[in-house]
């Protein structure tokens, strides 16, 4: 758990009696101001790289007659971030954009063929004619597809959880990989399904009003551009959010609520309102998709 949030600074005791009888030319150790901190957060890193700045820029002008952070033990250490915060933070950037992209491949290579594919080959008009009403249909559609897509993004899930701790070389670095609970992977699948729901409703939308399975791979090409730049969000701006509204944005709100799941920072109220947001998002998205099944010059269009 990331519990150091900002810079601890200490000076030695008598720091000004002691810089102003040091001689740099004595070849003594210098007064030595330790400044502590944790690499894995954001607000810690910016922190230290501020208040390291200002008191390197203060040494220079006081005719460098201290150090900062500077010991000849070896066992000193003043980054307070662990093994686990160091590999959370790394997961956190990496792998919710990389669950993001396979779910939206996985979504663009099942919908199209299902719905653009059926009004290209003609077989989408012996659907519309069954007793079976049309919000049924787009219900169905949907629900399908994305069954198809979730055993995808729980396959991918699981084979980059499994193949992670190797790539990165955890253990010849000493580092256990295992540091999540059954719980956090829960909460994880959770994402990546109410996710994955907006991806294939968004993909369904695109197909029904695409003219054949070419046209609508090519509307979604950009999307794609999109996604991954929604993806990488998190790599720029961090995952320390105060405001819970940025979890009511569709796809945004999953990346980041995943990220923090990573890094050990998610709470309950994000984790609600993200999924919750998700399933509101996918039932407006059906409704766009039924509507556009109601209409004839949408579904029968050349």
């Amino acid at each position: 758990m990331k519990e150091s949030k900002f810079v601890l600074l200490t000076f030695p005791e008598g720091f000004d009696s002691l810089t102003a009888h040091y001689d740099p030319s004595s070849g003594l150790s210098a007064p030595n101001v330790q400044l502590l901190y944790n690499s894995a957060s954001e607000s810690s890193q910016q922190a230290y790289t501020m208040v390291s700045a200002a008191l390197n820029t203060y040494e220079n002008t006081f005719c460098n007659r201290f150090d900062i952070n500077a010991s000849d033990d070896e066992s000193a250490v003043f980054d307070l971030a662990s093994n686990e915060d160091v590999l959370g933070n790394f997961f956190s950037e990496l792998i919710p954009m990389l669950l993001l992209m396979v779910a939206f491949m996985g979504c663009m290579s099942i919908a199209p063929p299902s719905i653009a594919g059926e009004k290209e080959r003609g077989t989408i008009a012996t659907l519309l004619v069954t007793p079976m009403k049309r919000r049924e249909l787009a219900l169905g559609k949907v629900l399908s597809l994305s069954l198809f897509a979730m055993l995808s993004g729980l396959s991918s899930f699981t084979g980059m959880m499994l193949s992670l701790p190797k790539l990165i070389h955890a253990d010849e670095l000493g580092m256990d990989a295992n540091i999540y609970q059954v719980s956090d992977y829960v909460v994880l699948l959770l994402l990546i399904f109410s996710t994955i729901l907006i991806l294939v409703s968004v993909a369904s939308i695109v197909s029904a009003y695409a003219k054949s399975v070419k046209a609508a791979s090519t509307i979604m090409a950009p999307l794609m551009i999109v996604v991954m730049l929604v993806g990488m969000l998190p790599m720029m701006s961090g995952t320390e959010v105060s405001n819970l509204a940025y979890f009511a944005i569709p796809v945004y709100n999953s990346v980041l609520c995943m990220s923090q799941v990573f890094a050990h920072e998610a709470s309950m109220a994000s984790i609600v309102i993200t999924v919750v947001a998700n399933v509101l998002y996918t039932v407006f998205g059906i409704w766009i998709l039924t509507r556009m099944f109601n209409s004839e010059k949408v579904m029968f269009s050349k």
